[in-house]
Parts: structure tokens; sequence; C-alpha cells
């Protein structure tokens, strides 16, 4: 916080907003306010029902929460979908609850979804990815895990990897 030109933290309650039906989010939620009070941030903590949260975070930088946590599935697997949808610049913010703008970042990412090279589509978003991390666009705490519990018999479960609980189950079958 000194090298941020902070020494002594800064003079207010930062918001943390979190979806109140998501047990995840509740749980870590204090480790957020002790994590930043660690280095002179006070958070507040406010759980809020989605929708709530939602209409928050869309209202933009200056009226919506200071933090907030979101847990995401991508409606397509393809990472151009997530990478436009969390941080590509939005005049008014749908999912980009970040407030994030890079124009090297847009570019790489619209570029990378418009080539028909998958190589080269890989490499600009790992480009992309890569600005994501050097400038902390977000704090990315946890992937969700799922257990699936079946028989031995049971062959053939592959989950779906964008969407956790989701099953293909067209593969099973009984051994």
């Amino acid at each position: 916080m000194k090298e941020a030109g902070y020494p002594d933290g800064i003079d207010r309650t930062l918001i943390f907003t979190y979806a109140s039906q998501n047990a995840a989010e509740q749980s870590f939620s204090p480790l957020i306010k002790e994590g930043l009070a660690e280095i002179g941030i006070d958070v507040e903590i406010q759980p809020m029902m989605w929708t709530s949260q939602w209409e928050l975070m869309k209202s933009g930088a200056e009226e919506g929460q200071d933090l907030g946590a979101l847990l995401w599935w991508p409606t397509f697997n393809d990472a151009y979908e997530t990478l436009s949808s969390l941080w590509a610049t939005e005049k008014t913010p749908f999912f980009n609850f970040s407030y994030y703008s890079n124009p090297e970042f847009d570019s790489l990412i619209s570029t990378a979804y418009a080539t028909p090279d998958e190589d080269e589509a890989l490499k600009l978003y790992k480009e992309a990815q890569t600005i994501l991390i050097d400038e902390a666009a977000s704090v990315y705490l946890f992937d969700v895990k799922t257990a699936i519990p079946a028989r031995e018999k049971v062959q053939g479960i592959k989950i779906n990897p964008s969407y956790p609980k989701v099953i293909f189950y067209y593969d099973i079958w009984k051994d």
C-alpha cells in the first residue's frame, strides 16, 4: 500500500458484495475482509440476492460496489466468450464488473476470435490473459470442483468442462 501511495491505508470503507445464496462466496468473504485489513483496507461485506447484486454491479464504477464476487460459467466453451464478457471494454457494464478497459486487450481477443488459425488464436488469447494477470484486472479465488459419485460398474462419466455440475450422459454405460 505504501508503494501505491497509501502508507496509512485508504480513508474509506470498501463495499464487498456476494450472492447471498452462494455458500462458497459466503465462506470466503470473511477471508477477503481479514486479508485486506492486514494491509490497511477496511471492508464491509454485503450479502445480496444475485439479481440485486447484478443490478448494483451494472450501475458502474461510481455507483456500484467496490468489490464483488462473481461465479462465472461461460455461455459457450471458447476463450473469447469469457474474456470478452468479463473484461472487454463496455460503455455500460453488463458483466465487466471490474470496469476494466484496455484497448490492447480488446484488440487481442477480437483478433483471436476472428482468426481461423487455432494455434494463432490460442497465442493471442494467451497474450490477452497475460495482460489480465499483469494488470491484476481481477482476483481469481477458486475453481469449482464437483464430485460425481457413481457405482464402479458405471463407466464413461464425463463432466462438461464449462459447467461442472453437468454430466455428458450420452457416453455413460454399465460395465
